[in-house]
């Protein structure tokens, strides 16, 4: 009883509790704030790791990995893409060989897969930087049926001149902090 009326009267005691409360709040929303970034971020560094282990094979003026993935229905192939232009990639024109082991002869031969007048898509729907990693999606129109040999492997050719860029470089958005 005695305690609780030298509290009250104390001036002073208000004061340190609010104080106290502020640096409570404002240490549990520092702590918010960089777990936050941690939780969003950290799957970005671990995509970002898995793309640096992946191997490139450099073409000049772009590189593509060596892994690539077909869709379900084996319409489509897709090749991560890197840019080492100092421009804009707007389309990418490349021409597509199918790897295989013929059965009648045995010997290793390709076949041309895709139609090198039709360009790509690009599947994250944002403009292709320079050294920038864009998956690229490309329409396979043959080789895939049943009937044809099974592929060894994928082949993704580039020409220089097979290359679009834009006419105009889109803007740089960045983000206020």
């Amino acid at each position: 009883m005695i305690l609780s009326s030298i509290v009250k009267k104390n001036p002073y005691s208000q004061f340190y509790n609010s104080r106290v409360s502020k640096v409570r709040i404002q240490t549990i929303a520092i702590f918010l704030s960089i777990l936050t970034s941690f939780i969003l971020f950290c799957d970005h560094a671990i995509a970002q790791k898995n793309l640096n282990d992946i191997k490139y094979i450099n073409h000049g003026l772009i590189s593509s990995s060596k892994v690539y993935e077909i869709t379900r229905n084996a319409q489509f192939i897709v090749f991560t893409i890197q840019n080492n232009t100092g421009r804009t990639i707007n389309n990418i024109y490349p021409w597509i060989y199918k790897n295989y082991i013929d059965p009648d002869d045995g010997k290793e031969k390709y076949l041309l897969v895709n139609n090198v007048h039709r360009g790509g898509i690009r599947l994250a729907g944002i403009p292709h930087r320079p050294k920038a990693r864009v998956d690229w999606r490309f329409a396979l129109v043959r080789g895939n049926s049943p009937a044809d040999p099974v592929a060894i492997d994928y082949l993704l050719m580039i020409h220089t001149k097979s290359i679009d860029y834009t006419n105009l470089e889109p803007p740089i958005i960045v983000v206020p902090k």
